[in-house]
């Protein structure tokens, strides 16, 4: 063979502007990419922080309300200034169990208080109890002093009830109105529930 008879064959490749215009093409695709992905990644967050809101709203405001309704109208007391607690007679004892006198009467056990108090960076609705010292055939009168302050310093177990609730408000008239709302650390998300109820007993 001799150099004459070998064929010469052309290799195609790319130019560097091609490249160059290739490289810019896809970096433009991946910036595209990356804002959806944030901005759906940004979606997610905040809707699961809504639901998790939402859930806790309705937790506790169904601990509550499910109290309320066995309380009597004239032995529930709200917060009128800074809607922080809510005290209240119930007919249930320390087992959770309701009684009767002889006469066939329901009997009044103890006072509950749902307050709301900041822990760390955070408010939450805890719950406490405490025993009347005897039976009362009447829903028992609340004391005045029977506010957050005084439920977060008397003594027993406090039982968390609902993380994120920075609002509680019960007012008792002819039914109860109970309002109680929740929000997220940096007070960019709210959930607020209103609903309404009358005692039973």
């Amino acid at each position: 063979m001799t150099p004459s008879s070998v064929k010469r064959t052309k290799i195609q490749g790319f130019t560097l502007a091609e490249i160059v215009v290739s490289m810019a093409l896809v970096s433009l695709l991946l910036v595209s990419l990356s804002q959806l992905l944030w901005s759906c990644t940004r979606y997610l967050n905040q809707t699961t922080l809504t639901t998790e809101l939402q859930q806790s709203c309705v937790v506790a405001t169904s601990r509550l309300v499910t109290e309320l309704l066995e309380s009597n109208g004239i032995s529930i007391r709200g917060d009128d200034v800074n809607q922080r607690f809510c005290s209240f007679g119930t007919a249930r004892n320390a087992k959770g169990e309701v009684t009767f006198d002889a006469a066939g009467e329901l009997q009044w056990h103890s006072i509950v208080g749902y307050y709301v108090v900041k822990q760390g960076e955070e408010f939450a609705l805890y719950r406490k109890q405490k025993n009347l010292n005897s039976p009362a055939p009447n829903p028992p009168a609340i004391p005045s002093n029977y506010n957050e302050v005084f439920w977060n310093n008397e003594p027993g177990a406090q039982r968390l009830v609902a993380s994120r609730v920075y609002y509680l408000d019960v007012v008792s008239s002819t039914t109860v109105d109970v309002i109680l709302g929740v929000k997220s650390r940096d007070d960019q998300f709210v959930v607020n529930i209103k609903t309404k109820l009358k005692a039973r007993n």
